[in-house]
């Protein structure tokens, strides 16, 4: 079916999605939200408790990373996550388990947020920050809930496509 130009929905709907995939990329939206979960990882997880057996790298908050956007059907999708790689492995910034020393960097963001960590030292998790959860990601979600901002940001760099975009 095409329009009274001859330009096909099809093709319309492709240049949608386009726009919509450049505006969700790693410089724009997918950079926004990044940066909102390295906010609540510095709220949330480095300022819940000052370590004294060893000295926070940074490295986990290095670490999240924005994919790449995905078009599949008319749905554009990014996924926001931990990069395991951006992580340091080497002396003394280790990412390994104190009971056998092998990785923890791929399993790292679940612990942190979940509050797996085994309580090794039997120390009282009341008053032991990093054995309690630290829910940066929920954190994260529930502030974008709340405030639209991504939403905001979305239709800002539709417009800065060209699009007449306008929040819903």
């Amino acid at each position: 079916m095409t329009n009274k130009k001859g330009v096909s929905w099809e093709s319309i709907q492709k240049m949608i999605l386009t726009r919509v995939s450049d505006a969700m990329g790693k410089t724009r939206l997918g950079k926004d939200v990044v940066e909102k979960v390295q906010e609540h990882i510095t709220d949330d997880v480095y300022g819940a408790y000052s370590p004294r057996e060893y000295l926070a790298s940074g490295d986990f908050l290095e670490s999240v990373i924005s994919t790449n956007p995905e078009i599949a059907g008319n749905e554009v999708s990014i996924t926001i996550k931990h990069d395991p790689q951006l992580m340091n492995m080497q002396d003394p910034w280790y990412h390994q388990s104190v009971i056998d020393g092998r990785d923890s960097r791929e399993s790292l963001p679940e612990i942190i947020h979940e509050g797996k960590t085994y309580n090794l030292w039997r120390h009282d998790p009341s008053t032991h920050a990093y054995l309690q959860p630290r829910p940066y990601m929920k954190n994260t979600e529930e502030e974008l809930k709340d405030t639209r901002k991504h939403v905001k940001d979305m239709v800002r760099y539709l417009r800065a496509m060209g699009l007449d975009a306008r929040e819903g």
